[in-house]
Order: structure tokens, then C-alpha cells, then sequence
């Protein structure tokens, strides 16, 4: 039996490492404790992750896929991905492009070594109509700035069919729901006009 359990481990953990990895640019938390990496199984894949670890054991915490629209050299770039950290460095949102007309922010809250996912709330029809029955063309939610803690400013920005660009800014409250896990609210959106 251990003749067969050990090749099986070899080859598992062989396939389930990353083959490369680099530190996420601005990744490192303001508190030290952590920062994001971009892993991938080779320098020219198409597919990248994003991980979570933490800074003074280089245990991951963290690994979720994120389907990008670039390749693992490209995660660079702030067109690709961004990650921001919250002051006290227990929220981050991440930005990742995925496909060319779109690119989402995901919500994590980080308690030692646990990361939970915070969904962010649908604001497609919330932009939709302020911008009228023109059709969205491309749509791209970054995030911006903490400015608190747990408050959060989105750019939800692109393009109409016929009404050229757009962009809002979103400001989003995360708070501890009823069942003790934290929970994105919008309170707050404007037009920018200034970008347009």
C-alpha cells in the first residue's frame, strides 16, 4: 500500500504546486502580515491565480482562480490586476481583468489564516439605468481607495454603444451580517464626469 500511496503524492503535489510565482505588485499589506502573489504553472500561461500568504511563514492561505484575460507576465500591469489593501490590513480588494471587456473587483476579509470571500453587490442594473438604453460595451469595476477601514470606493467604468465612455464611482460599506460574516453594501454612487 505505501508503494502506491507515495508516486501518488509525488505526482499530486507535483500538479498542484504552482511552477512559478511572483509578488503581486503593491501586494504587501500595510501591516507586513501578508501579501498577494500571482501564481501560475508556467510563464506563458493564459491562467493565473491569485494567492494569499502570509509574509512571515510563506504559508498561502489563499489560492483562488481567477480567469484572466492576459497572461502571467501581464498580471503586472494595473490593466490586468490590482490589489488594494485596507488600512488595517484585514479587507483586500483584488482586480482582475476577465476577458477583454471585463474585469471585476472580489471582496476578501483575512482573520489569521482563514480568507472569506465578501460578495460584492450587482451594480449592473444599478449603472444601467443611469446610463439609459444605450447598450454596455465594455465594463470594468477597479477599486479606487479605502477611505475608512470598511468603506471601499469602486470606478465602474467603459463604454456604451452609442454614448461613447462612462465611468461612476461606487462606494461600498462592509459590515458583519447576521450570521457574523462581513457584508458589502453600496452607499453611495455618482457619475464622474470629469473622466468622460
Amino acid at each position: 500500500m505505501k508503494r502506491i500511496l507515495i508516486p501518488i503524492f509525488i505526482v499530486l503535489s507535483m500538479t498542484l504546486a504552482p511552477a512559478v510565482q511572483k509578488d503581486a505588485p503593491d501586494g504587501l499589506s500595510p501591516d507586513k502580515h501578508y501579501k498577494i502573489l500571482i501564481l501560475s504553472d508556467a510563464e506563458n500561461s493564459s491562467v493565473f491565480s491569485v494567492g494569499i500568504q502570509r509574509a512571515d511563514s510563506n504559508k498561502l492561505i489563499f489560492d483562488g482562480l481567477c480567469a484572466g484575460y492576459g497572461y502571467y507576465r501581464s498580471a503586472e500591469d494595473p490593466d490586468y490586476f490590482k490589489g488594494l489593501w485596507s488600512p488595517s490590513s484585514q479587507f483586500v480588494a483584488i482586480y482582475t481583468r476577465g476577458t477583454k471587456r471585463t474585469g471585476e473587483t472580489t471582496l476578501y476579509f483575512i482573520n489569521e489564516n482563514k480568507v472569506q470571500e465578501i460578495k460584492v453587490p450587482a451594480m449592473g442594473e444599478l449603472i444601467q439605468t443611469r446610463l439609459g438604453k444605450s447598450e454596455v460595451k465594455s465594463w470594468l469595476v477597479r477599486p479606487e481607495s479605502w477611505t475608512s477601514d470598511r468603506e471601499l470606493v469602486l470606478s465602474v467604468e467603459g463604454t456604451q454603444s452609442n454614448q461613447g465612455l462612462f465611468r461612476f464611482l461606487v462606494t461600498l460599506q462592509l459590515s458583519k451580517g447576521k450570521a457574523g460574516s462581513y457584508v458589502a453594501a453600496i452607499a453611495c454612487v455618482k457619475e464622474d464626469r470629469a473622466a468622460q
